[in-house]
């Protein structure tokens, strides 16, 4: 139901987010909205199968559904480009803010006296 590009994408945030994004430059709003459409049927589909499987059969319809619908489309895959990697302003901004709480955090413990 997944394939392999498909299964790195899902893998994480940052990936299922650049596949959303790489539909919506190329093939526009409607292959973006899909493309997310399929990776929550996809997710669903994972969890359903390892609790059993009971409503998995629907799932496994949408995600079908919704993969008729990109081929439709000119996107048959729902996929990130190699190297979707963040912008370096947002890595330095996580970096920094990362950074700024390790500071209050001190600043705040040693105003308590537990330092």
């Amino acid at each position: 139901m997944c394939t392999a590009r498909g299964r790195a994408a899902l893998a994480s945030l940052w990936g299922r987010r650049s596949a959303r994004r790489y539909a919506l430059d190329r093939y526009g709003r409607r292959a973006a909205r899909e493309v997310r459409y399929l990776q929550e049927a996809q997710a669903r589909l994972a969890v359903e199968l390892s609790r059993g499987g009971l409503d998995a059969e629907r799932f496994r319809e949408r995600a079908r559904e919704c993969r008729t619908h990109l081929r439709r489309l000119g996107h048959p895959e729902a996929y990130a480009p190699p190297g979707a990697v963040p912008p370096w302003w947002l890595v330095l901004g996580v970096l920094l803010a990362i950074g700024g709480l390790c500071v209050l955090f001190v600043a705040v413990v040693g105003g308590l006296g537990v330092a």
